[in-house]
């Protein structure tokens, strides 16, 4: 995404549990909201539809349970009240309208207190001729009588209005009518600062202060500002971060740490422990993986090792909502885990895993009181139900199912996780999704976006759907993607087109010598990076693929520097892409803009014309180049589409396309 300045995303924080025997049985109570499906196998609709229910929260009482739930191709945010009194309505419904944008993102939703709800919205704009993605906060009572914006907007309005209005650095359980929030007051992009803001009427009050070179805050337990985190830029490019430190609301900033390019912190802050002086950290092991260990700020010595998975990078602190104690730690094996070091909290959730069987079942909100808990349980063959479990009557009941759309259980495919050698012998990690029978079969290859993200073996809609049509997917975690360490990951800075793209290529030849991919009929597909890397695996290995299919690609690496180069910490894209001048030659070469006469197979392109991530002219130029390979290739284009597919008609579209294009040239 764009932004006049960056930050990171906040980090998700969870409930206490009260003391739980473990649940010998649990009632079901079944009230499905579902349509009975007409079709005998899934249609491509069945796959492109947005979820119907999203962002399930519960309130603070237990009275209200808000989510947001899609009708008619709007957001709606809906409040249901779960023990109504006479003449209180059970369920209220409110259209997600704060913006002429033709397509909002909700981003979350979170209760401020007992009766006021947070909605964070983010939509396309434009400022100082720059496309931009912005974001809003909405606080909003259970009775949707009162909706407004916070924090209040200036009656000046020589005022900018900051681009980035939504992030909530911390929740104040303590004091039910503010929150702390970090939003640059002015607009200009010149300052980051800490708001106290008020969510009944959007009043606020500064709390900390930066400058244009600071990224975010951290907060400790108490609500105390006592991290900001820096990153200064010359000629665009990184020069140095700094991590500064303060031991109280009212002391002066100090250096706490300071890096050059290519170094890492050391901590690395994951948050605060519960004690007001002890952090948690990440550490590298002797393996190379980030384990979680405390730092005493007093002393600035580490402490013992907390938690770590061999192979695996812990994740963010999972956390109490109302008493803000740390309850554990999120990780990923091959799906989200949680390290609970609370035992009543790790018996309820191994009575939730014992009675949920053959799904992924998370703990996803709870009341103060602890009694009524909402689960969500997913899988790679289950696309999401929402449950909630009372605990004063031990029932488990059943809320509503992520999507409208009811799939059969043979509807969709199981997901293996599997690892291939890389051709230097480095193991790569990756799923595969395939029907029955032992192969070799048509297949699809579908490197993921990023690039520093990864795969899990989840519910994934591209996958499910072309392996409901026949064919073997091979989704490879290659390197430069996340979760494996910081050499893995880092292997893949400047490696586009490179290293990166053999590892993806060594995936494809294993499928081969394993019986699973028939060489003949195999296709690249893959979006954003993923789109980027499907050209070029047509342009490197132009006899391994038979067609490609490349959604929101980067067509030009320098092209996309420069684009970059208008917005805020743009330094921090050439660490992973490589450097404007100094690679120029590199950049070139490994561009598939570059390379189109390499190109031999027909190539499907699908771009959103309102893409603020990755300029559509970067597909249309490459299907202009295109042209002359002799060659059926085609070029789609989205109307109101951006980067997500967030649009229910652009991604069945792109499926559909997909799915002829696939049946032509497979």
């Amino acid at each position: 995404m764009r932004y006049l300045y960056k930050y990171p995303d906040s980090v998700i924080v969870w409930g206490d549990f009260q003391q739980m025997r473990l649940i010998a049985a649990i009632t079901f109570v079944f009230a499905s909201l579902l349509l009975t499906p007409t079709h005998a196998a899934p249609p491509v609709e069945a796959f492109g539809k947005l979820e119907d229910f999203s962002h399930v929260e519960i309130s603070p009482t237990g009275k209200y349970l808000a989510t947001v739930r899609w009708s008619g191709g709007t957001a709606n945010l809906t409040i249901y009240n779960l023990a109504p009194a006479p003449g209180e309505e059970p369920v209220k419904g409110l259209s997600l309208d704060f913006s002429d944008s033709v397509e909002e993102k909700i981003r979350f939703v979170r209760w401020f207190n007992d009766e006021r709800v947070g909605v964070a919205v983010s939509f396309e704009h434009e400022r100082w001729d720059q496309e931009t993605l912005e974001t809003r906060l909405m606080s909003i009572t259970a009775d949707l009588s009162d909706v407004r914006q916070i924090p209040k907007l200036p009656k000046n309005r020589s005022s900018f209005v900051a681009q980035m209005q939504d992030q909530v650095l911390d929740y104040l359980p303590d004091d039910p009518d503010h929150i702390l929030m970090e939003f640059d007051r002015n607009g200009l992009g010149q300052e980051l600062n800490v708001y106290r803001v008020n969510v009944n009427d959007g009043t606020m009050e500064g709390v900390a202060f930066g400058n244009e070179e600071v990224v975010s805050y951290i907060a400790d337990r108490e609500g105390h500002v006592r991290f900001k985190y820096a990153v200064q830029e010359v000629n665009n490019q990184v020069f140095k971060r700094v991590l500064y430190y303060r031991s109280g609301d009212d002391k002066s900033w100090s250096v706490f740490q300071e890096i050059g390019k290519g170094e890492i912190f050391e901590p690395r802050i994951v948050g605060f422990a519960n004690q007001p002086n002890v952090l948690y950290v990440r550490r590298l092991s002797d393996e190379g993986y980030d384990d979680l260990y405390t730092y005493n700020l007093t002393t600035r010595l580490y402490g013992s090792k907390v938690f770590g998975v061999e192979g695996i990078d812990v994740g963010s602190l999972v956390s109490d909502d109302y008493t803000r104690r740390v309850l554990g730690v999120s990780y990923a094996v091959d799906y989200a885990k949680i390290a609970y070091f609370d035992g009543q909290i790790a018996s309820l959730q191994e009575a939730m895993d014992g009675v949920l069987r053959g799904t992924q079942n998370l703990i996803v909100g709870w009341d103060r009181s602890r009694t009524k808990f909402v689960i969500f349980a997913t899988g790679p063959q289950h696309p999401g139900t929402y449950y909630i479990f009372d605990a004063a009557t031990n029932n488990l009941s059943k809320l509503f199912d992520r999507y409208a759309y009811e799939f059969k259980p043979q509807d969709l495919t199981p997901v293996e996780p599997i690892s291939y050698q890389a051709r230097d012998g480095v193991t790569i990690p990756g799923y595969l999704t395939r029907r029955g029978g032992n192969g070799p079969m048509p297949m699809v290859v579908m490197p993921h976006g990023g690039p520093n993200q990864r795969d899990f073996q989840v519910y994934d809609y591209f996958a499910q759907f072309l392996a409901s049509r026949g064919y073997a997917v091979l989704q490879p975690n290659f390197r430069g993607s996340s979760g494996y360490g910081a050499a893995f990951e880092e292997a893949g800075f400047g490696e586009w087109g490179l290293l990166m793209q053999d590892d993806v290529t060594d995936g494809v030849q294993a499928m081969i010598d394993r019986g699973i991919a028939d060489p003949s009929r195999i296709c690249i597909f893959g979006w954003s990076y993923g789109g980027y890397a499907a050209l070029m695996g047509a342009v490197k290995t132009p006899d391994l693929y038979k067609c490609v299919v490349s959604g929101a690609p980067v067509t030009d690496l320098r092209r996309i520097l420069q684009e970059n180069s208008k917005y805020k910490f743009s330094g921090l894209d050439q660490v992973n892409v490589g450097k404007y001048w100094k690679d120029a030659g590199k950049l070139r070469d490994t561009s598939p803009i570059n390379n189109a006469d390499l190109i031999r197979v027909p190539v499907l392109l699908i771009h959103g014309d309102k893409d603020l991530s990755v300029d559509v002219g970067h597909s249309k130029r490459m299907f202009s180049k295109l042209k002359g390979n002799g060659q059926d290739n085609k070029l789609v284009i989205l109307k109101d589409g951006n980067h997500h597919l967030a649009l229910e008609r652009n991604r069945v579209k792109a499926l559909k396309e997909i799915e002829s294009f696939l049946k032509k040239n497979l």
